[in-house]
């Protein structure tokens, strides 16, 4: 079975941790060797014991939106210990099918990175941010380790979606990685 490591990022304006948040990490655990939640403002511990089945979490004041989660996260431990890397948010409610099916038909596919669903086409094509995946040669490429090494705070959604959701598509693209969705 193939290491993943899966990092979750978490916006709360109230930071409160909903049920489905809950649900959905707990019927994706097994099939991570590591989740690490990333919270981008301090959490309460009543809010934290909610997620004590999680490895790490992290949980800080930034301003960088899940890219500055994702960020964090990926800086916190030895990523090149795993053989896919996973970005996932609490946008997501589900999964409405079994995750293991998913993994194993992208499996199938033989791609270096891919997401659940994509938007836009021709240089504004990219995956959404919800739920990507990339494999070893993709995440400990240097165009990769750049992209995150560079997130900083965004002024609007618009700007995010530009600059890093369809950014980190086109550029991954352009070094010659290949992309699919499910």
């Amino acid at each position: 079975m193939k290491k993943r490591v899966l990092f979750f990022a978490f916006h709360d304006r109230h930071n409160f941790i909903d049920v489905h948040v809950i649900k959905y990490l707990e019927k994706i655990r097994n099939s991570f060797e590591k989740i690490i939640f990333v919270s981008d403002q301090p959490l309460k511990k009543k809010e934290l014991q909610k997620i004590k089945f999680v490895d790490e979490y992290i949980h800080e004041n930034h301003s960088e939106k899940d890219f500055g989660s994702w960020k964090r996260g990926i800086n916190r431990i030895k990523i090149s210990d795993f053989d896919e890397l996973f970005l996932t948010n609490d946008s997501i409610i589900g999964p409405l099918i079994n995750i293991e099916k998913v993994l194993n038909k992208m499996d199938l596919k033989k791609t270096d990175f891919w997401g659940i669903s994509s938007a836009g086409k021709d240089n504004l094509f990219h995956l959404q941010s919800y739920f990507l995946c990339f494999n070893k040669k993709c995440f400990e490429s240097k165009v990769f380790k750049d992209f995150f090494r560079n997130i900083k705070k965004l002024n609007s959604k618009g700007e995010l979606v530009q600059e890093y959701e369809i950014g980190l598509t086109q550029i991954l693209i352009n070094s010659g990685f290949k992309c699919s969705y499910f």
